[in-house]
């Protein structure tokens, strides 16, 4: 019988764990932020490289690829985005940057110069399959269309610093600072083309948004990790509804993801938990994922399967 494979420096096939049980993806990384799209993974190590593994490699033999080594690296889950073709990620000269997925020779480009003041933070990122949009310390809410750059259209809320966002398929939500901060919301998709003041309401206000790692929304609620509670997640009525209420309580919770059915979420604490729970106003009976993780911190999710970030470690499970 023919040997599985021959050559010496063949790799073994794929093999998929069915035991629900997580596979490590790579390690000897630092990774902070974590995206997903339909080819790859995506991550912004602490040493500010920006790398991606592909979806169909081989646990533990695939080398992950390393698109650029200039990245801000401000630990940050929003510091990093990927939509369409590329991958956007803030350098140190304080520019947005961006790198074709697949790779773009170690150079990425200038996607829009000179986005973060000198003594202020880099702006939070996040994308879509069509536009990418960023808050800027001013309060200015930013989008524009993906792939070369094609000019921003701004969009002010207010001048307040809004930081953390979420989109879902028809709308943006944004914490807003303020006395005290408050989520904001548009009834209409803000894009490239622009969106109109009018569209906004308020969904929950508490100053628990005082600093907010992680928001996702999903289904009828805006789901956000505080600081202010470090042992809960809230949601609010997208729609608006007061103020937040507390969707689940576990020992740290910090990154979020949703695939529109579940809530996902990282423990960051040593030997922390991947867990999720079904969406909804609360979480009756959550579910853990993976145990005994070495500060779990960013999470994405795709259809088939989970994916999260330890100290040095990227991870995969099935969901």
């Amino acid at each position: 019988m023919a040997p599985p494979f021959d050559a010496a420096d063949a790799m073994p096939p794929c093999i998929a764990s069915d035991s629900g049980a997580p596979v490590t993806l790579v390690t000897g990384q630092s990774p902070q932020a974590l995206v997903l799209d339909d080819l790859y993974v995506y991550w912004e190590n602490a040493t500010g490289s920006v790398v991606e593994w592909p979806l169909s490699g081989c646990p533990a033999t695939t080398l992950p690829t390393v698109l650029a080594t200039n990245a801000s690296a401000v630990s940050k889950l929003e510091e990093l985005a990927v939509g369409d073709d590329y991958v956007y990620f803030g350098d140190t000269s304080g520019n947005l940057d961006t790198c074709a997925r697949g790779g773009c020779a170690g150079s990425p480009s200038v996607f829009w110069k000179g986005v973060k003041y000198t003594d202020g933070p880099f702006p939070s990122l996040v994308a879509n399959s069509k536009d990418i949009y960023y808050a800027d310390v001013e309060g200015n809410f930013r989008a524009s269309k993906l792939g070369p750059f094609a000019g921003w259209s701004s969009y002010v809320l207010e001048d307040v610093g809004a930081s953390t966002m979420a989109l879902s398929a028809s709308d943006f939500y944004v914490v807003e600072g303020g006395e005290p901060p408050q989520i904001v919301g548009s009834a209409a998709k803000c894009s490239s083309m622009g969106c109109g003041g009018s569209k906004n309401h308020i969904v929950c206000t508490s100053t628990l948004l005082s600093n907010v790692p992680a928001m996702v929304v999903a289904g009828d609620y805006v789901y956000f990790t505080t600081h202010g509670d470090p042992t809960s997640i809230y949601q609010c009525p997208s729609r608006g509804g007061g103020s937040p209420s507390v969707y689940a309580t576990d020992v740290a919770p910090y990154g979020l993801a949703t695939d529109g059915t579940s809530l996902y979420w990282t423990n960051y604490i040593a030997s922390g938990t991947v867990a999720s729970c079904a969406l909804g106003t609360t979480c009756s009976a959550p579910s853990t994922i993976a145990s005994a993780q070495d500060q779990p911190l960013a999470i994405a999710v795709n259809s088939k399967n989970v994916y999260w970030t330890t100290a040095t470690a990227v991870y995969e499970a099935p969901k």
